[in-house]
């Protein structure tokens, strides 16, 4: 929400505020799935059935495309490749040859996002995401519309197929959202978005004295599936063992945003009769990473390309650390 309807929110009784959710969750539920949403969807499913020559062919066509529209209308690739390539040579480009071209430095990201843009300038329709900041000064992110659309199009064919879950059933959310913003508040602490089923939760709140009627929620709104950070989820399902006071049956809990460790995996599991899928991405969007039925993490290479490389940005042993470098297709603008 913009500052101007966080301001107003603060001071909205309960159940207005329960409006205000889903009036903010009409206008996110028509900017997510609407559009391209169902078509992108599709094809990421019909692409999950491709051999092995198909995702080279098709990875290579993807880079290939990316990389001639950022030589040829993106401000700072054009000045930073100019002495290095040529149209012709992008043309033929195979990801072998990545290594040939220089890393996106996170200042120019963070100082001059409008270079990063086609034609240099922000289209009417950008929506502009931070990022966490958590590796350092958050950058903002601009988003097209279709971009947002496949950008939930990969979660729901992927992570949310693996796991046999839709956003059409209803969901509860753990997120770093303003939800109930008294700290002193006596509940309730969530709210609920009407048009999406989804169920708000406050990661702030959460408390052994709270706990339960965190639970109530997921039982009233009859929840079906849990998703987002993974340590307020824990804490909750810690708190459910420790009180040992019933928890309904999930279906799923697809984890984001923090790593799940082997104790927490199975305190959740544990919890509410369920299984733990993690998932593993960025807010650009630059790669995705999710689990899938057989507890296997894989790169989703319609996402984008990632490689693991040293000091000196070049590829590291199979086996080995490195840091992470990523070329995404979800967000070409």
């Amino acid at each position: 929400m913009a500052s101007l309807a966080d301001k107003l929110y603060v001071h909205l009784p309960t159940f207005a505020q329960h409006g205000a959710v889903t009036a903010y969750g009409l206008y996110w539920n028509r900017l997510r799935f609407g559009g391209a949403f169902k078509a992108e969807a599709a094809a990421f499913r019909q692409r999950e059935r491709y051999s092995r020559e198909e995702w080279r062919a098709y990875v290579e066509d993807q880079l290939r495309s990316l990389l001639v529209l950022a030589f040829t209308r993106v401000p700072h690739y054009r000045e930073a490749w100019r002495e290095l390539v040529t149209v012709e040579q992008l043309q033929k480009f195979h990801v072998e040859d990545l290594p040939a071209l220089p890393p996106l430095e996170k200042q120019i990201a963070r100082d001059f996002p409008e270079s990063l843009l086609v034609d240099g300038k922000p289209d009417r329709r950008h929506r502009i995401f931070a990022t966490s900041g958590s590796t350092g000064t958050p950058v903002n992110s601009y988003w097209l519309p279709e971009e947002v659309q496949k950008s939930l199009a990969i979660r729901e064919a992927r992570s949310c197929g693996f796991a046999g879950v839709s956003y059409k059933l209803p969901r509860a959310t753990f997120s770093g959202r303003l939800v109930e913003p008294d700290p002193h508040s006596d509940g309730p602490f969530h709210r609920f978005n009407y048009v999406e089923k989804q169920v708000y939760f406050s990661a702030f709140h959460l408390s052994p004295r709270t706990a339960k009627q965190y639970v109530r929620a997921l039982e009233q709104h009859r929840v079906v599936w849990m998703t987002g950070y993974s340590n307020s989820i824990y804490q909750l399902a810690q708190l459910v063992l420790d009180q040992h006071f019933p928890a309904p049956t999930l279906k799923a809990v697809i984890t984001t945003s923090e790593k799940v460790t082997p104790e927490m995996r199975q305190v959740i599991e544990q919890a509410f009769s369920t299984r733990v899928y993690e998932e593993y991405g960025t807010v650009e969007d630059a790669f995705y990473v999710c689990e899938n039925e057989y507890g296997e993490k894989l790169i989703s290479p319609d996402a984008g390309i990632i490689e693991v490389v040293d000091d000196n940005f070049r590829p590291v042993p199979v086996g080995e650390q490195g840091e992470v470098l990523a070329t995404g297709f979800i967000r070409p603008g």
